[in-house]
This record gives C-alpha cells, sequence and structure tokens, in this order.
C-alpha cells in the first residue's frame, strides 16, 4: 500500500510549484494536467483501499479471508508493479516529493522557473507511471471482486448481505477476544475489590459512536487487535454518593513494568482527584499491571446519573397485554429508537468478545446503567455502560395507585427476578440466555419474571409483568415464538432483531469447546447476532437528523 502515500507527496509538491503563478506561467497547461492525472490516480487507490476497509493496521490474514491465497498472489504482483514503478519515478523526482512550503517560499524566481521547468522535462516519466497503473489496477480489481464472491460461498454460505466489513470485523473481534479474556478476569478482581467506588465499563468499546464511516470504525478495531490489548473506558463515582458526577477513567495493561505500583484501591483514589494526565498502576499479579488516567470526551453525557435499566422499568406501569391479538399496550420504546438500537449493538458486542469471562455471565438489566441527555431533533439520547460487578434487584414497577401506600413504586421479591433464578443453562450458554432476556426487556419496556427452558437449555415460554384489569397486575406467560413476534413488532419489524434474540435464548453451544473451536463459534455468533443488530442500528443512524455522535454537535 505504499504507492498509496507516494502519491500524495508527489502530487503535494507539484501542486506546490503549480500553485505559484510566477513559476507556471509557461508551464501551466502541461503541469496543470499532471495534477489532474496524479489526483485522479491518487483517488482511485484510495477509493479502493477504502471498499476493502484496508488500513496500516489490518492484519494480513484478512486479505487472504478476503480473496484467497491465488487472488491475493495476482492483487499483491500488481501492487508491486505500481510499488516499483512509483520507486523509478520517485529517484527522478526526489526533489519534488520532499519539497516543501517554507524552502519553496524561500526560493529566488530564477530557481523556481528551474524547478518548474524540471517537472515539465519529466513529465514524460510521469506519464509513463499514469499509463501503467490502470491496466494494473484493473487486474486488481477484477482479482479482488473475483476471489471475494469465491471466498463469500465458500466460507460464509448462508450468510445474508455479508460485506468485507463485516468479515473483517468478525475476525478481528475474534482476535481481540482471544487476547483480552485473561487481562478482562483481572480487571474484574481488582475493580471487585474497590468498594468505595462505583464502577462502570463504557459499552462504546471502539468509540464507535464518533466513527463517521465504517472504514474508519474498521480502522479502530484493527488498531486494537494489532496493539494486542484493549483499552477500557471505566466510569467512576464514590459508592456513598449516588447522585454525584461521574469520572472517566481509562485503564490497560501495563507493557512495560512501572517501577512502583498501589493497590487498586489506592490508585481509583488518585485518579479521583489526580490532574487529567497523571498515570497511576495498580497489579493483578507481579505480571499483570494495568495503567489508569483521567479521560475526556466532549459533551460527555457520562457526568449525568447513571440509572439501572431495572429502575428506568419501574417509572412506567406496565404494558397491557392482548392475547388474542398477540400486542402489548403501549407499545413503545422506553429508551426511544436510536438508543434501542445502540444498546442492543453494544451489548451483543460485548458479549462477544467476553463470552469467555467470568464477568459477562451475570448480565442482566440490574447492572445495565443508561446516561443521557436531551436532544431536539431525536429526543433523549444514551449512552450505557455495565456495572463491573453486579448487586442484582429485585424487579420494580410503576404504581398508579399509590396512594394506597404512599409509594409510586412497587417492589418484588427477589425470587421473582429471572436473573436471580437457578436456570438449567450450562456455562456457555448462560450469556446468550442473559443476553437474549435483557434485549427482550429493553424492547418490550417490561419484567421477564420467570422462563422456561427444555431439556436442552433452550427456552421455551417466558413470562413477563402485565397490567390486569383486575388485579392491578399479572404475570402472563407467553410462548417464546410469540415473545419474538412482540420483539419484531416493537422494533417496527426488523426481523433480524428478533433473529438475534432467538438466536441468543435457543442455540445450544458445547459445555467446554477445545481452543481450536472457539474461533469458529465465536464468528458464528458474530453473524447471527452481532451483525444483524449493528446493520439495524446503522440503518437507524441514517434516519436521523443528527450527526454520527451527538456529544460532539
Amino acid at each position: 500500500m505504499a504507492a498509496i502515500g507516494w502519491y500524495a507527496m508527489l502530487r503535494a509538491g507539484v501542486q506546490l510549484v503549480h500553485d505559484d503563478w510566477k513559476a507556471a506561467q509557461k508551464y501551466k497547461q502541461d503541469i496543470g494536467n499532471i495534477i489532474i492525472d496524479l489526483s485522479h490516480q491518487e483517488r482511485g487507490l484510495e477509493k479502493w483501499k477504502n471498499k476493502w476497509m484496508i488500513s496500516k493496521y489490518t492484519p494480513d490474514e484478512i486479505f487472504s479471508t478476503y480473496w484467497g491465497e491465488e487472488e491475493l498472489r495476482i492483487i499483491q504482483h500488481k501492487l508491486s508493479l505500481i510499488e516499483t514503478n512509483s520507486r523509478e519515478i520517485k529517484k527522478e523526482l526526489e526533489k519534488i516529493t520532499a519539497l516543501k512550503e517554507n524552502e519553496w517560499i524561500a526560493m529566488s524566481d530564477h530557481k523556481k522557473k528551474r524547478k518548474a521547468k524540471f517537472i515539465w522535462t519529466k513529465k514524460s516519466y510521469i506519464q509513463k507511471l499514469i499509463d501503467k497503473v490502470p491496466e494494473s489496477m484493473g487486474a486488481i480489481e477484477e482479482a479482488a471482486n473475483r476471489g471475494w464472491e469465491v471466498q463469500k460461498e465458500r466460507l460464509y454460505r448462508g450468510i445474508a448481505n455479508n460485506t468485507p466489513y463485516h468479515t473483517q470485523i468478525a475476525q478481528l473481534l475474534v482476535k481481540i477476544a482471544t487476547q483480552t479474556r485473561h487481562d478482562l478476569n483481572a480487571l474484574c478482581q481488582c475493580t471487585r475489590a474497590v468498594r468505595e467506588f462505583s464502577i462502570k465499563l463504557d459499552l462504546d468499546l471502539f468509540d464507535a459512536i464518533a466513527a463517521i464511516s465504517k472504514d474508519i470504525h474498521s480502522a479502530a478495531v484493527a488498531a486494537v487487535a494489532a496493539a494486542g490489548h484493549m483499552r477500557l473506558d471505566l466510569l467512576l463515582r464514590e459508592s456513598e454518593s449516588p447522585t454525584a458526577e461521574m469520572v472517566r477513567a481509562r485503564v490497560e495493561r501495563s507493557l512495560a513494568i512501572p517501577d512502583g505500583h498501589a493497590r487498586a484501591t489506592d490508585a481509583f483514589k488518585s485518579v479521583m482527584t489526580a490532574p487529567q494526565a497523571s498515570i497511576h498502576y495498580f497489579a493483578f499479579n507481579t505480571s499483570t499491571i494495568f495503567s489508569l488516567c483521567k479521560s475526556a470526551r466532549k459533551g460527555d453525557p457520562c457526568s449525568s446519573t447513571r440509572e439501572s435499566l431495572r429502575q428506568k422499568i419501574s417509572r412506567n406501569a406496565p404494558p397491557s397485554y392482548e392475547k388474542r391479538a398477540n400486542k402489548l399496550r403501549p407499545c413503545k420504546l422506553i429508551l426511544g429508537d436510536l438508543s434501542t438500537f445502540r444498546v442492543a449493538y453494544e451489548l451483543s458486542q460485548a458479549c462477544l468478545i467476553f463470552l469467555r469471562t467470568t464477568w459477562i455471565s451475570e448480565v442482566c438489566g440490574c447492572g445495565l446503567r443508561c446516561g443521557g441527555r436531551q436532544l431536539s431533533s431525536i429526543g433523549s439520547w444514551y449512552e450505557f455502560g455495565l456495572n463491573m460487578e453486579t448487586i442484582h434487584q429485585p424487579p420494580r414497577w410503576h404504581n398508579p395507585n399509590n396512594s394506597s401506600n404512599g409509594s409510586s413504586v412497587i417492589e418484588g421479591l427477589m425470587s421473582d427476578s429471572w436473573c436471580m433464578a437457578h436456570n438449567s443453562w450450562n456455562a456457555m450458554n448462560k450469556p446468550l440466555r442473559r443476553l437474549g432476556l435483557l434485549l427482550l426487556e429493553i424492547t418490550l419496556g417490561t419484567i421477564v419474571m420467570k422462563t422456561e427452558s427444555d431439556e436442552t437449555g433452550s427456552v421455551t415460554n417466558v413470562s413477563l409483568l402485565v397490567r390486569g384489569t383486575p388485579p392491578a397486575f399479572r404475570i402472563q406467560k407467553i410462548p417464546l415464538e410469540k415473545a419474538l413476534a412482540l420483539v419484531a413488532n416493537a422494533v417496527h419489524g426488523s426481523d433480524g432483531f428478533s433473529d438475534a434474540v432467538e438466536c441468543c435464548l435457543t442455540r445450544v453451544l458445547d459445555q467446554a469447546p477445545v481452543d481450536a473451536e472457539w474461533e469458529d463459534l465465536l464468528k458464528t455468533l458474530y453473524f447471527d447476532i452481532v451483525k444483524p443488530l449493528k446493520d439495524l442500528y446503522d440503518l437507524k443512524l441514517t434516519t436521523f437528523p443528527i450527526s454520527r455522535h451527538p456529544a460532539y454537535a
């Protein structure tokens, strides 16, 4: 890919000469044509690179996945020809490609004219490059498209609307999941020992909401995979101050062993009051040490009080259920359209990356935290975090007859909560089941009280809290098929959403897959769960009159 960068250097040097009217009078037309041709070639190379989501961090194994070994060899050969030709021209025009604006300004008019004449006399060399590139680029594009069609059929048959973006992200997330498993387990143990603070993980793991295009997002994920560890944003506040503003801090595995480090508790205490650039270290053991420092994000809504999804649900009375029509009324997304699709995608991605950790196996609405702000164009906008240690809560719901007991919220028993129930799910299936039930609560806006599973551990029935007439409330048992239809209706008929939820609730995973089986397993879960939710979220983003990241607006 070096040819792309060289084109930019050459064009910039020629452009600098051309833009100075004193030197460009005689050769303006010839040099102007060169600039147009060079710009066209540069854009063509960049367009091809962006189409395939290629960045400086993209690992080589992605290319063989894209195109297969045979077509990859053709592509590499043609790129090599372009780069070889570029080096020959670069040698002739080195003084132009290295030309800086301050150097040009300092030149006398005589030297400027000589420089312009030099370009003009060397234009045949440039033309040689221009003439050869289209043939090579045509062969590269044909080989890439041909190889992609073969690879899609061979590796991804049955996956609807697969793209280079999803192929790359799936492979990168699997790599990151393998790399970060032990680090996240260690981090969880460290943070759970810090009782003085409430610690949450920001679910926007790759700052995806700030990425303005998929190629930028894929480059960010590839950079994490190349680094070999993740930088995670934690949201902190003192445990005894539930209404206090939260502090954003970035934690990552320290690759170098620092001179000294503190206990995790002391490191978190220090970072709360330390200057922005101050770095603090804490250790899990002698070889696993983490660095911690404050982080900032413009317009960050994390400073607002974050409530759990359970608390959010408790503000509303449960919907009523019409059994014959299989309808919930009212049927509305309590987080709003955009935030619902966002949190579904972010939760599924986190569960995929952290599936092999002990932490994600307890995911539920008690630990999902919501922090928001009001935007005039779309209403409420939420960002989401997960508690590093979930403290389960009893189910709560709004009481329309609060005059009877003086409380606007009715609180059930801990035994009424599905997240505390002892289900027959094995350690592999448990995180998926919990993710699926959490997505049910997010979309239906009510509490899942109980579940029933068959002998394989697949969920067959769910019991929802609904409004009764009378009594005021009742538990409605609903077959999974009908519950999934309720989900599809809630998200405006987006079948991909309900299909992802069904996969979470019914997919049966082997109890103890060996390491060699994990890669295929995680890739399959990406395409069955994460991909459809990401596609729906991206589609929803295009329909809202906001910038890619409203916090930056």
